[in-house]
């Protein structure tokens, strides 16, 4: 039967979304460019990303650029911002200021924040700090998921850590249980265990996979916690998660459970959580020197 390009375009970047949410990032990649030269426009940001990050492909920014340009031109915000942080990488600041005024005008929220930065810094522009607020104060007042989500990722990545919990829970009041994991994330990264659990566990109980796998993680550390990590882990893995798999292979290891540890690190290599791999040769040699040496006779009917 015919297939028209639009229609193997959009299959091509469904199986590079579910390729992505197994962790399988190089697969992920070649789907999504599939996806991108059949004209879907998330797989363009998506190989703009790639290629921009070096990463499963050769760093190439001309590369990059196209697909962001393609995006944009068909209306993309992220991408239009992204061309601004190209520039803004090369120091051509008055592009960047350009495109991130662009990208904010149409609404985007990072734009807005790399927005008032340069009028904070002069940089592309005259130095402002009356048009850095105004920008930055139309980001922060936005009630809109996306965005409020944005706006942590943002001050996350920028070592502001208090805005950064700021946004989070207000993602968390608006009812977004994913963001319990992110925040999760957030506090683990900075040691703070105790919050970390806290929100790993009201995540977990309200259905977020990510909650559920960062809880089976903090477990599998603390002592005799052995069937509520196996419990989290499951679910997590339940929920799609590759790395929960290789988890699970830890929490065997830990509780010296070897020929299970063995199983699960198999699994997890199956489901392309390569990172395992690793950890099989040293769990087939304990279990080759742990082997009972019977040393039995040959008995010989007399």
């Amino acid at each position: 039967m015919y297939q028209n390009k639009s229609d193997e375009g959009k299959q091509n970047y469904e199986k590079a979304h579910a390729a992505d949410r197994r962790g399988e990032k190089a697969k992920s990649f070649r789907y999504y460019l599939k996806a991108a030269e059949a004209g879907i426009v998330p797989a363009m940001v998506a190989c703009g990303n790639f290629f921009l990050e070096g990463e499963y492909t050769k760093q190439d920014i001309s590369k990059a650029m196209y697909w962001f340009t393609k995006a944009a031109e068909n209306g993309n915000l992220v991408a239009t911002n992204n061309i601004g942080y190209i520039y803004e990488t090369e120091e051509n600041y008055t592009e960047a200021f350009n495109w991130y005024k662009k990208a904010a005008e149409m609404g985007d929220i990072v734009a807005m924040m790399n927005l008032a930065g340069f009028y904070e810094e002069g940089l592309g522009t005259r130095k402002s700090k009356k048009l850095a607020k105004q920008w930055r104060d139309k980001a922060e007042s936005s009630t809109d998921l996306k965005s409020v989500k944005n706006l942590a990722v943002y001050y996350q990545d920028m070592g502001v850590i208090v805005k950064a919990v700021e946004f989070y829970q207000k993602a968390i009041q608006m009812g977004d249980t994913e963001s319990f994991g992110d925040l999760g994330d957030l506090y683990f990264d900075i040691e703070d265990y105790e919050d970390a659990e806290k929100c790993y566990f009201d995540g977990a109980i309200s259905g977020d996979f990510n909650s559920m796998l960062g809880l089976g993680i903090m477990l599998t550390y603390a002592p005799g916690c052995f069937d509520d990590a196996k419990n989290w882990l499951s679910r997590a893995a339940d929920g799609g998660s590759t790395y929960a798999l290789r988890m699970m292979g830890d929490l065997y290891f830990e509780y010296k459970k070897y020929p299970q540890a063995l199983r699960w690190y198999r699994k997890a290599v199956i489901a392309g959580e390569f990172g395992a791999r690793e950890e099989i040769p040293k769990v087939k040699k304990i279990l080759q020197n742990s082997k009972p040496n019977y040393k039995l006779k040959l008995r010989r009917p007399s």
